[in-house]
């Protein structure tokens, strides 16, 4: 592993339990011919357990590193294999160049905490998405990310439309250097396939109703549907069996996905 040369202005935190670094690397199952995107590979302690999987399989690791001091010294560890490529830039504009060029592929990354909803967003956007994502966040981000019906928010919902999501394990503060002042977790994101079809009019719908988490739902989507008389959205509730006191957080993926239908 590279020598550690921190740069605040990132958010670097660099995972340095190698066992927890293994577990990450088997839950993405690279198999023969695979194409895997690593963010942020910092000084290298998960390209290397990677690098041996993709050299074992026959795959490809790419390696973006927003860091060119850090890029510079992964390309020059690795300029001689032709199993990896090392990209000095910035995952969110990479991520979907890349998507487009392989089109399926797998991604991995101790991501800086500050970068979790833009990734989320970008990937929630891509025409290919990776077929697996293991991601370590912030411990109550990636809590907020899985929930389930009754603690729905507006990250998991939109989330878990595209994604089927697990909590891998937790990661205390002291298994990062610098460590950081919160514990982490690492998520496992499972693309569904196929995809769920309506995607504008569920985001539509869902940044409607969790405008005001504490309002109920009626009260948010009349807010967001002006035009459509309250009686009317409250017979669309009825439809998936919630009422006039229901809030966004108290339904399902799947029931968001069928009210969604409705105001379509």
């Amino acid at each position: 592993m590279l020598e550690l040369v921190i740069n605040k202005l990132l958010g670097q935190h660099f995972l340095i339990n190698s066992a927890l670094a293994k577990k990450i690397v088997t839950q993405l199952e690279i198999g023969e011919g695979d194409v895997v995107i690593e963010v942020g590979p910092g000084p290298g302690a998960l390209t290397d357990l990677l690098l041996r999987d993709c050299q074992d399989k026959k795959a490809k690791l790419i390696a973006v590193e927003k860091d060119r001091h850090l890029a510079l010294e992964l390309f020059e560890k690795h300029k001689t294999d032709p199993v990896v490529e090392i990209i000095a830039g910035d995952i969110l504009t990479e991520l979907g160049k890349l998507s487009t060029k392989y089109p399926q592929f797998k991604l991995v990354g101790n991501l800086p905490y500050y970068l979790s909803g833009r990734i989320l967003r970008i990937l929630s956007e891509l025409e290919n998405k990776p077929s697996v994502a293991v991601f370590t966040f912030q411990k109550e981000v990636a809590e907020r990310i899985c929930a389930a019906k009754g603690k729905s928010s507006l990250l998991s919902s939109a989330t878990q439309f595209w994604a089927d999501a697990q909590i891998l394990f937790y990661i205390p503060n002291t298994d990062f250097d610098p460590p950081p002042k919160v514990e982490s977790a690492a998520v496992l994101l499972t693309t569904k396939t196929p995809q769920p079809e309506g995607s504008e009019s569920f985001y539509n719908l869902i940044s409607a109703a969790f405008k005001q988490p504490r309002k109920t739902l009626l009260n948010n989507l009349s807010s967001a549907f002006p035009q459509l008389e309250k009686e009317t959205i409250l017979a669309a509730l009825k439809q998936i069996k919630m009422d006039e006191k229901t809030r966004a957080q108290e339904l399902s993926v799947e029931d968001l996905a069928n009210l969604a239908t409705l105001f379509h």
